[in-house]
């Protein structure tokens, strides 16, 4: 079985840890069928990435890739949009995948747009069938957005098959609409090779981290609304417990307002921005953290929760998206209403006193592998290829 995959949410040479989970998908599910991963990465004039930078990245990345990757380049200017990338996205794949496309059997869109759009056009072009992965935004999120709205309606309605992160993404489908035999929920994996318990003091030491602290680890992107950060700020003030260490790591467009709301919060916790590190890195982080945090307004199936909870460490997160679905109240974290603040509070202080069990977080944390995600999307694709319809 030959799979084409369409995404843009990929790694590449400006930014290495960009949706390294479905890279992590796509490395699994290569083990079972013949992939191919047609990447556009749309990048600024200022930052152009050359054919040789492409091939030295695709070739060091790791060096016992499995799938055959192509990573196209595409400019973007001042008016870039989501929207304006779904069209881009579908032209360059028509041109450059003309004369081999008719060699898949499936084609496969991560993310709903700009991906999965240029997916769906494809497959309708050239006779082939689609799926299509969605993550979360795409579904929470650009329903809700006029012009990308009547994109993903186009994705959604013209697609085979729909394979979300998580049920609560599924409900949101059925309930616009979509028949729920068009519809398989699989969840993401861990890459246990990389995920593993460590003693946390050995991993303070490495990070060079005080030892009697209690670290408190946000990791993502540094976006204000859509990550909650605004409601850990108002948390952290609320705070009590003594000697906390609150550490941010990540980038984003939000940094310099973060920045400077750190110094304007009225609380004596030590709070820390670290800049973003490579993706096999951050298992002593997560190791070293008597607690990990994500106060997103809206997810779907984050890894930061799963790749935590492989190294046993507990998560307080939102109780928003597919997030209910994997943490497990009292035994893997808590959740927080979504959009509170002062609730966040609560449930930090909660989870710094609760006698948590490693052993038990890390057994619930073996529901979610890769290879159990690979097997699953497998039968899937199988069953769609073989089927007449």
């Amino acid at each position: 079985m030959k799979i084409l995959v369409l995404t843009d949410l990929f790694p590449s040479p400006h930014d290495p840890n960009h949706g390294i989970f479905i890279y992590q998908w796509a490395f699994h599910l290569a083990q079972k069928c013949d992939l191919t991963v047609y990447q556009v990465i749309f990048q600024e004039k200022s930052r152009l990435i050359s054919d040789q930078e492409l091939v030295h990245f695709r070739e060091n990345f790791r060096s016992d890739q499995r799938f055959v990757w192509t990573q196209r380049v595409k400019v973007i200017g001042c008016f870039d949009r989501i929207w304006r990338r779904s069209y881009q996205f579908y032209r360059l794949a028509k041109v450059g995948l003309k004369h081999s496309v008719y060699e898949f059997d499936l084609i496969v869109g991560q993310m709903g747009c700009p991906g999965g759009y240029a997916a769906v056009r494809l497959a309708k072009k050239f006779g082939k069938k689609s799926v299509i992965g969605l993550r979360g935004s795409d579904v929470n999120l650009y329903f809700s957005v006029p012009i990308l709205k009547y994109l993903i309606k186009y994705t959604v309605k013209n697609t085979h098959h729909l394979i979300p992160v998580s049920e609560a993404l599924q409900k949101e489908l059925i309930r616009r609409g979509t028949p729920e035999l068009k519809i398989t929920t699989i969840y993401n994996g861990i890459d246990a090779k990389i995920f593993t318990p460590k003693n946390r003091n050995e991993s303070r030491r490495i990070l060079n981290l005080p030892l009697e602290s209690k670290i408190i680890l946000y990791v993502g992107s540094l976006e204000i609304k859509h990550k909650g950060l605004d409601l850990l700020f108002e948390a952290i003030s609320q705070i009590t417990t003594p000697n906390c260490c609150f550490i941010l790591l990540g980038g984003g467009e939000d940094q310099p307002q973060i920045e400077s709301s750190i110094h304007n919060i009225p609380s004596h916790h030590r709070i820390f921005l670290h800049e973003p590190v490579p993706h096999s890195a951050l298992n002593d982080w997560y190791n070293a953290a008597d607690l990990i945090i994500l106060p997103s307004r809206r997810e779907g199936v984050p890894n930061v929760i799963l790749e935590a909870m492989a190294t046993g460490t507990p998560v307080v997160a939102s109780d928003s998206g597919g997030i209910p679905e994997i943490v497990v109240p009292g035994m893997t974290g808590f959740l927080h209403s979504n959009g509170s603040g002062s609730d966040l509070a609560v449930k930090i202080e909660q989870a710094l006193r609760h006698p948590w069990s490693r052993t038990a977080i890390i057994e619930h944390s073996r529901r979610f592998s890769w290879n159990r995600n690979a097997h699953e999307y497998f039968i899937v694709l199988q069953k769609l290829v073989k089927s007449d319809d």
